[in-house]
């Protein structure tokens, strides 16, 4: 129920953008599975693939299951992933909260206000994903439409220095 980042089961959001030159697309579906308790916590297992365009094809880069939770007043807590690269059959991004010193991240807060800084996840030299809330009251047009009080984030992570990415989060839409 938290406003910028709704997570209703059975919800598919698909990403298309570009990055470092190469037609991306991302897919996340929220599933109706769940799996066992994380630090005490029930979560939702969220399915999130992501493809490069070759040749006007989309090829499988990554096939990743995120793990989310909300509290009682609706923030958004992120407890680990299980990730797959391809073709490498890499798991190296995979993370669990509680596990091997991992910490589960705060995701996106009830209230997010300017200025708050957070952990989204915190496994040092694996997953160090940190968020900062830069405005509340952005505008922005996307091909879904127009958006306003739409919540901006920039991210950065120790692992990737001088790697900014920033998002836009709209209220009862989400990411």
């Amino acid at each position: 129920t938290n406003s910028y980042l709704p997570l209703p089961v059975g919800t598919l959001f698909v990403y298309e953008g570009i990055t470092d030159g190469i037609p991306t697309q991302d897919e996340l579906c929220v599933t109706s599975q769940t799996r066992p308790p994380i630090e005490g916590v029930q979560v939702t297992v969220i399915h999130h693939r992501s493809f490069e365009r070759v040749n006007n094809h989309l090829v499988l880069v990554e096939d990743t299951f995120d793990w989310h939770a909300q509290d009682i007043f609706g923030t958004v807590w992120y407890f680990g992933e299980d990730t797959t690269e391809f073709p490498s059959g890499s798991t190296e991004g995979s993370w669990e909260g509680g596990v091997d010193d991992a910490d589960s991240g705060l995701f996106m807060p009830i209230a997010p206000q300017v200025g708050d800084r957070y952990y989204q996840e915190f496994y040092r030299n694996v997953a160090e994903d940190q968020a900062k809330v830069l405005s509340r009251n952005e505008s922005v047009c996307v091909q879904y439409g127009c958006f306003n009080n739409v919540i901006l984030t920039q991210e950065t992570s120790r692992l990737d220095p001088g790697v900014l990415e920033y998002k836009y989060y709209t209220p009862g839409k989400g990411f």
